[in-house]
């Protein structure tokens, strides 16, 4: 079961995500980014349900909520 910060990295070895679990269940914040480092998507969860999103372009604008 997964408890405590969760990270995901690109082969380049940049990360691709992170976020929080909690008893195995997201619960917070999780970031998704895009290959060049910006952000892609900034997602707030508690214990497994969204909240809410925000999706970013590949220039970092704000594209939908």
């Amino acid at each position: 079961m997964k408890d405590g910060v969760s990270t995901s990295y690109f082969n380049n070895g940049e990360v691709s995500s992170f976020g929080i679990y909690k008893e195995g269940k997201k619960d917070g914040k999780f970031y998704d980014y895009h290959k060049n480092g910006l952000l892609k998507r900034e997602q707030v969860f508690e214990m497994d349900s969204l909240i809410s999103e925000i999706n970013y372009n590949e220039k970092g604008l704000k594209v939908s909520n």
